[in-house]
């Protein structure tokens, strides 16, 4: 077999070779084909043949099967070519795509097929692939062929299509819209169209020749899809009908589909496949000999890409081939993997699946452009001109090939090549590589003493591994630390280069790389051996973050030679004496910095070290604002550069991370009554800033007031007090008295300024008095002189220093009732505290009695005193009715008169003494 495939593989190199177009999407081919067929070709109307589909298996309908179809097993004859089923060594999978293409490659074939109509040398070349497309909540499928006819005996080809429903058993084609017709084949409607006389139909191939079938699927603006017919013999890409499905207005998943999980809804397969079969009508074409090559390759896209699990038969159409082997090769040049066809007893199986073949991802670095991918064994001369041509989109072009070493060249679209790589292809393992332009870059001009040695880095730009080989003069050795040296972007390698005792002179030594057979790099380096060297250590040392990158040290020797270094920590070099060194003083990556303070500069005449400091930095702008007013003068800032402390106006400075820095609190020119403060004045330097602080110009408010003052500032009521306050605030001093204490206050008489804008300092005078709580304590009305003025003295407010005198007088509350002052206290006071004026009032009733009026204290005792002779009695009459000698308690006004009249108790006493008195005498008479 593996001579077979040698064999067929370089036949097929040997082929004609059709260039595929550098086409970035599908409706560039639809409208490229489209336009040159209507205004070049006028289609001839030919009979359309009916390619029907085989059987299917109605018990599967509609069914999910989690482990897969079950693939066609049958012996022939059968639908031998190649097939993608949706089957892959760890189950079913399924592929979704818009384009499919198949290539075939025909070096020799004889056929035979017996037809209804009789014997014909005929076959057809089938690429057919299942349409997906979901309408108003239905999934539909419609098995799209695009098919070439060729005659083995007169080698001519032409081209038709057919589409058949494959949704349910028996369903027909109905609502398309193409170049072509709808044929009934039995019961069922199929679409068909064979375009006549248009370019590259109906014309003889010279063998070897090789043609490409093309279907690809998109949306109208309407949401119908719509299939494109596509073939390319030679005469470029020919869109020979576009079709339209006019019925599935806004259709959604709309993509070819290849479903290992499920059959389609006639029992059918969802695959894709490229069959040699008879040339219609269920017809079996007998293969008498054979070399044709098929790939079958689908839209990832980037690019067509071979399928990665190929079958060797299809099991949709219903046309077979007899007497055919279809196995698995590759093209040696390439490694694409193809499917061989040729006579002889034939059986189904696999020809390639994904543990057996690589991917290959390749990563351009161009959006458009081609990939020429070959055979790393071949020399570049013979890649270029046989390699695998794959256009690509996106940057991006992934490929199926069989697992060896490759050879990857970009080009742009115009033909320029932009990068390369090496790469190694994997079984079963996709491998992702970039490209770009293979390059070598190290010192060309070196200084070495004898017997001596210096290494250089090599810097290389490859994907890949990089061969090296140097070629030195005797007593001069060169060697690299690795070789090869494997590359996937950028990479680095030491060369050293040794010189013994070898006479002073100039050498060359020469390396060259190589990536590829046949591509390689050439870079000759001069070596200027010299004698008698001084050793010199130059060390270094970071502070803060360590640095990006080693410091260059460059060295300049006495005979005008240079080179540079790059240094370790801690590096030894031997030089010869009077040569100049300079040390890179600044690495620097945009607003961060390493710099060293030490100088950086000198001669090296004898043995020395040289220590070296580099201090992490950034560059910080330090900036200020001011809210207003004049007559400042700009911060000085306090901050650290070299580990020293430094002090600097506003600018832009490189500061040692994690310095702190700091401004003044308030400006200078600020005073008594003006000045220009900030609140955030300090801070710490850990990344590239701008700092701004910001100062509020404030004037200084004087208040003058014996009282607390309270303010609307800025319309909120808040206390007001001597202190700073913003430029443009807003100050109403409010009247409100004060109260120290309940019987103390402060009225406030005037506020001046009371009400302003702060722009410049203020004094605010507020005026008040003290005044003391006064209160009165008496049963009558109080008259004092208050300062001079008579007036009633009652509880209120008072001011201090009043003079008060309280004057004595008697309160008459009628004719007949008064209060008499008895006492108060004070009597005369000048006003300092709160003070309460007593008074002791007594009150009086008026009493007359017999008309003799006197006034009497309230609740006094009275006694009714008269002298009245025995023979007369006396009453006292007015308010009471008494007797003499009685007592009357004065609690109002009292009028009492005594009244006398005769005794007459007393008088017919004295007359029953009297009578007593004769009538004795008369019985003192009678005895």
């Amino acid at each position: 077999m593996g001579r077979l495939s040698l064999i067929l593989a370089i036949i097929i190199i040997i082929g004609v070779m059709i260039n595929v177009p550098q086409v970035s999407q599908t409706v560039s081919y639809a409208n490229v084909g489209v336009n040159k067929l209507i205004s070049e070709h006028v289609p001839k109307k030919v009979n359309e043949m009916a390619l029907p589909p085989a059987r299917g298996n109605m018990s599967a309908i509609g069914k999910f099967y989690p482990n897969g179809v079950t693939l066609p097993s049958n012996p022939e004859p059968a639908q031998m070519g190649i097939a993608d089923f949706g089957i892959g060594p760890n189950g079913p999978c399924i592929l979704t795509t818009t384009q499919f293409e198949g290539c075939v490659l025909i070096n020799n074939l004889q056929s035979v097929t017996s037809t209804s109509q009789g014997t014909s040398q005929c076959v057809s070349f089938q690429l057919n692939v299942v349409l997906n497309y979901d309408n108003q909540g239905s999934q539909y499928a419609l098995w799209v062929q695009d098919v070439a006819f060729y005659n083995t005996q007169t080698n001519q080809i032409n081209f038709e299509n057919n589409i058949w429903n494959f949704t349910s058993p028996g369903a027909n084609v109905t609502a398309v819209s193409g170049n072509g017709s709808l044929y009934p084949s039995g019961s069922t409607k199929f679409y068909a169209y064979g375009p006549g006389s248009i370019q590259g139909n109906f014309i003889t191939l010279s063998l070897p020749s090789k043609f490409y079938l093309l279907v690809n699927v998109s949306t109208n603006a309407y949401g119908q899809p719509v299939i494109y017919f596509w073939y390319n013999d030679g005469y470029g890409w020919i869109n020979y009908d576009t079709v339209t499905v006019t019925n599935a207005f806004s259709s959604s998943n709309v993509y070819f589909l290849v479903d290992g999980y499920q059959y389609a809804g006639n029992g059918l397969y969802y695959d894709a496949e490229l069959d040699m079969v008879g040339p219609g009508d269920l017809t079996c074409a007998d293969i008498i000999s054979s070399n044709v090559a098929l790939n079958l390759a689908y839209w990832n896209g980037n690019n067509f890409q071979t399928v990665i699990n190929a079958y060797n038969s299809g099991g949709d159409t219903g046309e077979t081939s007899n007497n055919v082997r279809s196995g698995a090769y590759y093209y040696v040049y390439t490694g694409q993997m193809i499917a061989g066809l040729h006579a002889g007893s034939g059986t189904r199986h696999w020809l390639w699946q994904e543990n057996g073949v690589s991917l290959l991802d390749i990563n351009t670095g161009i959006t458009n452009g081609y990939l020429v991918v070959y055979n790393s064994s071949l020399p570049y001369s013979l890649g270029v001109q046989y390699g695998l041509q794959v256009p690509f989109i996106n940057g991006r072009a992934e490929l199926t090939l069989l697992p060896m070493n490759y050879s990857v060249l970009a080009y742009t679209n115009a033909g320029e090549l932009m990068g390369e790589a090496e790469v190694t292809g994997q079984y079963g393992q996709s491998v992702t590589t970039g490209v770009t332009q293979f390059s070598i870059s190290l010192p060309t001009q070196l200084t070495i003493y004898q017997n001596t040695y210096t290494k250089i880095g090599v810097n290389v730009n490859a994907y890949g591994n990089v061969i090296f080989n140097v070629i030195s003069p005797p007593g001069i050795y060169a060697y690299l630390n690795q070789n090869p040296l494997h590359v996937s972007g950028t990479g680095t390698d030491v060369l050293t280069i040794s010189v013994g005792n070898v006479p002073p002179g100039t050498y060359q030594v020469i390396l060259n790389a190589t990536l590829f057979n046949g591509f390689y790099k050439i870079v000759p380096i001069t070596v200027v051996v010299q004698s008698r060297l001084v050793t010199s250590i130059f060390s270094y040392k970071t502070v803060g973050n360590g640095v990006p990158q080693s410091p260059i040290l460059n060295l300049t020797f006495p005979n005008g030679t240079s080179t540079t270094l790059s240094l370790n920590p801690y590096t030894v070099i031997n030089v010869p004496p009077g040569t100049i060194y300079t040390v890179q003083s600044i690495i620097q990556q945009g607003n961060v910095r390493w710099a060293t303070p030490n100088s950086s500069t000198g001669v090296i005449n004898s043995e020395q070290t040289i220590n070296l400091v580099y201090f992490n930095q950034y560059l910080v702008t330090f900036s200020f604002t001011v809210q207003g007013g004049t007559g400042y003068v700009d911060p000085t800032i306090t901050f650290y550069s070299f580990g020293q402390r430094v002090n600097e106006t506003p600018g832009t400075y490189w500061v040692d991370y994690g310095s702190t820095y700091s401004y003044p609190q308030t400006l200078e020119g600020s005073n008594s009554e003006e000045r220009w403060i900030s609140n955030s004045t300090n801070g710490q330097i850990t990344f590239p800033q701008t700092v701004n602080v910001y100062y509020q110009n404030q004037y200084f408010i004087k208040l003058v007031s014996q009282v607390p003052i309270y303010a609307l500032i800025n319309g909120e009521n808040e206390s007001l007090s001597s202190g700073w306050y913003d430029q443009g605030t807003t100050i109403y001093a409010e009247n409100v008295t004060y109260y120290p204490s309940p019987y103390e206050r402060y009225v406030i008489t005037s506020i001046t300024p009371q009400s302003f804008e702060v722009n410049s300092y203020e004094t605010v005078v507020v005026q008040s008095k003290v005044q003391f709580f006064v209160n009165v304590v008496s049963p009558i009305p109080v008259h004092a002189s208050i300062n001079g003025v008579n007036t009633n003295l009652t509880p209120s407010w008072i001011d201090q220093g009043t003079q008060i005198t309280l004057q004595n007088y008697t309160f008459y509350e009628g004719k007949l009732e008064r209060y008499v002052i008895l006492s108060f206290f004070p009597a005369s006071i000048t006003l300092n505290s709160p003070t309460t004026f007593k008074v002791n009032a007594q009150k009086q009733f008026l009493v007359s009695i017999n008309n003799v009026s006197t006034w009497y204290p309230a609740g006094s005792t009275l006694v009714l005193n008269a002298s009245v002779p025995f023979y007369e009695s006396a009453t006292f009459k007015g308010n009471y009715t008494l007797s003499p000698g009685s007592q009357i308690v004065v609690n109002g006004p009292i009028t009492e008169n005594l009244v006398i009249g005769p005794n007459y108790l007393f008088i017919l006493s004295l007359v029953s003494i009297a009578v007593i008195v004769v009538l004795t005498l008369v019985l003192i008479r009678r005895k």
